[in-house]
C-alpha cells in the first residue's frame, strides 16, 4: 500500500445514539433514526471497510492490507449514556480489548474506574463507583481531552460525548448496566454481569502514560497523538489520522492527497507530513509482551 486510504464509513443505530454525525461532521447518507457509531476503519469478522475512491476503490481494506488490521477506529455519538461497559483483559478465551478517546466536542463526559470486591453494584447505582471526566475539545494550543481505557476498566461514555475512539480489532464489550433501557427492537438489551464477574475481580491493567501536555498516550497495544494546526513531519509508524478540518498530506513519489474534513484517513508508510488549519490526531499499534 503506497497510497493513503479513505474507507467508507459504516453507519450503525444506536438507541443512545443521536445526529451530529450530520450537524457536526457534515456526514450525509445516514440512517433514519438515532446514529450512534461510524465505524471508520477496521478489517475484522464481523466488518471489513471499502475503499472509496483512489487506485484500490472497491476493495476492502482487509484485501489491500493483506488481511486483519491492527486498529478498529470509530467515531461514537452519545446522545444518551451508554451502557456500563468493561472489555476482556485476554485471560477468558477473548483477546484483550484496549481503547482510547479523543474529544471531538466540548460536552458531555465519561465515566472510567474499577469495580473491586465480590459485591456487585446494584442496577443504577454503578456510575457511583466512577471516576467522571469532563470532555473538551481542542481550542487554541490546548489539547483536546484524551482518555485511556486499559481492559478490564468498567467505564461509560455519558451523554453529550462526541469522540474519537481508537481500539485494538476485538469486537466484544460486556454491559453490566443499561440504565434500565431496551433496544431499538423495543426489548431489554443483555446483560453480562457473570460473564465478566472473573475479570472484574482481577482488575484493570494500569493506565498508559499520557505526556504533560496531554497531546500523547502510550498504552500498552496502541498509542495516540494529537498535533496542533500547521505542518506535522507525519514519518513514525502512524497508521490513522483525523483531521476534523480537514488537510492534506505528502507522500513521497506523489500527489498531495487531500484528507476531507471529519474523515478517517488509513496512512502509509510513503506519507512524510500531514498539514491541517486545525488539530489532528493520529494513532498507531504498540507491541504487548506476551501477546496479551
Amino acid at each position: 500500500m503506497s497510497t493513503p486510504l479513505l474507507l467508507r464509513p459504516h453507519y450503525v443505530p444506536k438507541p443512545w445514539g443521536g445526529r451530529r454525525l450530520e450537524t457536526v461532521l457534515g456526514r450525509t447518507g445516514l440512517p433514519d433514526g438515532p446514529v450512534g457509531e461510524s465505524w471508520e476503519v477496521g478489517a475484522i469478522e464481523e466488518w471489513d471497510g471499502v475503499v472509496e475512491g483512489g487506485p484500490h476503490d472497491g476493495l476492502t481494506l482487509g484485501d489491500v492490507w493483506g488481511g486483519a488490521f491492527p486498529l478498529l477506529v470509530k467515531v461514537l455519538d452519545a446522545r444518551e449514556d451508554l451502557s456500563i461497559q468493561v472489555h476482556p483483559d485476554g485471560r477468558d478465551g477473548i483477546p484483550a480489548k484496549e481503547e482510547a478517546w479523543i474529544a471531538l466536542g466540548d460536552g458531555g463526559a465519561v465515566a472510567v474506574g474499577t469495580v473491586e470486591g465480590d459485591a456487585l453494584p446494584a442496577p443504577g447505582a454503578w456510575i457511583d463507583r466512577l471516576d467522571l471526566r469532563t470532555l473538551a475539545a481542542a481550542s487554541g494550543e490546548r489539547a483536546p481531552s484524551l482518555i485511556h481505557v486499559p481492559p478490564g476498566t468498567v467505564h461509560a461514555i455519558l451523554a453529550g460525548a462526541l469522540v474519537w475512539e481508537v481500539q485494538t480489532p476485538v469486537a466484544v464489550t460486556w454491559r453490566l448496566d443499561d440504565h434500565g433501557r431496551v433496544g431499538l427492537d423495543g426489548r431489554p438489551r443483555d446483560l453480562h454481569l457473570e460473564t465478566a464477574r472473573s475479570l472484574l475481580a482481577r482488575g484493570s491493567e494500569p493506565a498508559g502514560l499520557v505526556s504533560a501536555d496531554g497531546r500523547r498516550l502510550a498504552g500498552r497495544r496502541l498509542a495516540l497523538e494529537a498535533h496542533p494546526p500547521g505542518d506535522w513531519e507525519a514519518a513514525g509508524g502512524h497508521l490513522v489520522l483525523f483531521a476534523p478540518e480537514g488537510g492534506s498530506l505528502e507522500v513521497a513519489g506523489r500527489s498531495p492527497f487531500a484528507v476531507p474534513p471529519g474523515r478517517t484517513v488509513v496512512l502509509p508508510p510513503q506519507v512524510r507530513v500531514a498539514r491541517s488549519s486545525g488539530w489532528m490526531f493520529a494513532a498507531s499499534p504498540a507491541q504487548v509482551d506476551g501477546g496479551a
